[in-house]
């Protein structure tokens, strides 16, 4: 039994830069994600930023505000920077990890 908790242990030791990495890049697809949710959303409650900033970008192309693009830009960029700084060690580690031969 202690010998199968040790082994557990250790793969999970060495696929926690695995992890990391998968958690990274599923988030900033799953933030990013565009079609889903306006297949979905119909109210102008829940919907997302990517819809929001398309669906302001294309309102009236004269006179929409390209301040209030860039604003939304900015807010939707700062979560994908926030979980990329905790989880940065996973994606060195990795590409450390992976580069060393022998």
């Amino acid at each position: 039994m202690k010998k199968k908790a040790m082994s557990t242990l250790l793969v999970m030791a060495m696929t926690a830069m695995a992890v990391g990495v998968q958690a990274v890049f599923s988030f900033v697809s799953s933030w990013n994600n565009y079609f889903t949710p306006a297949l979905v959303l119909h109210t102008d409650t829940k919907k997302t930023l990517p819809i929001l900033i398309a669906q302001l970008r294309s309102a009236d192309f004269l006179k929409f505000d390209m301040g209030q693009v860039y604003v939304m830009i900015a807010f939707s960029i700062f979560p994908v920077i926030v979980v990329y700084l905790l989880l940065s060690k996973f994606i060195v580690g990795g590409v450390a990890l992976g580069g060393v031969k022998g």
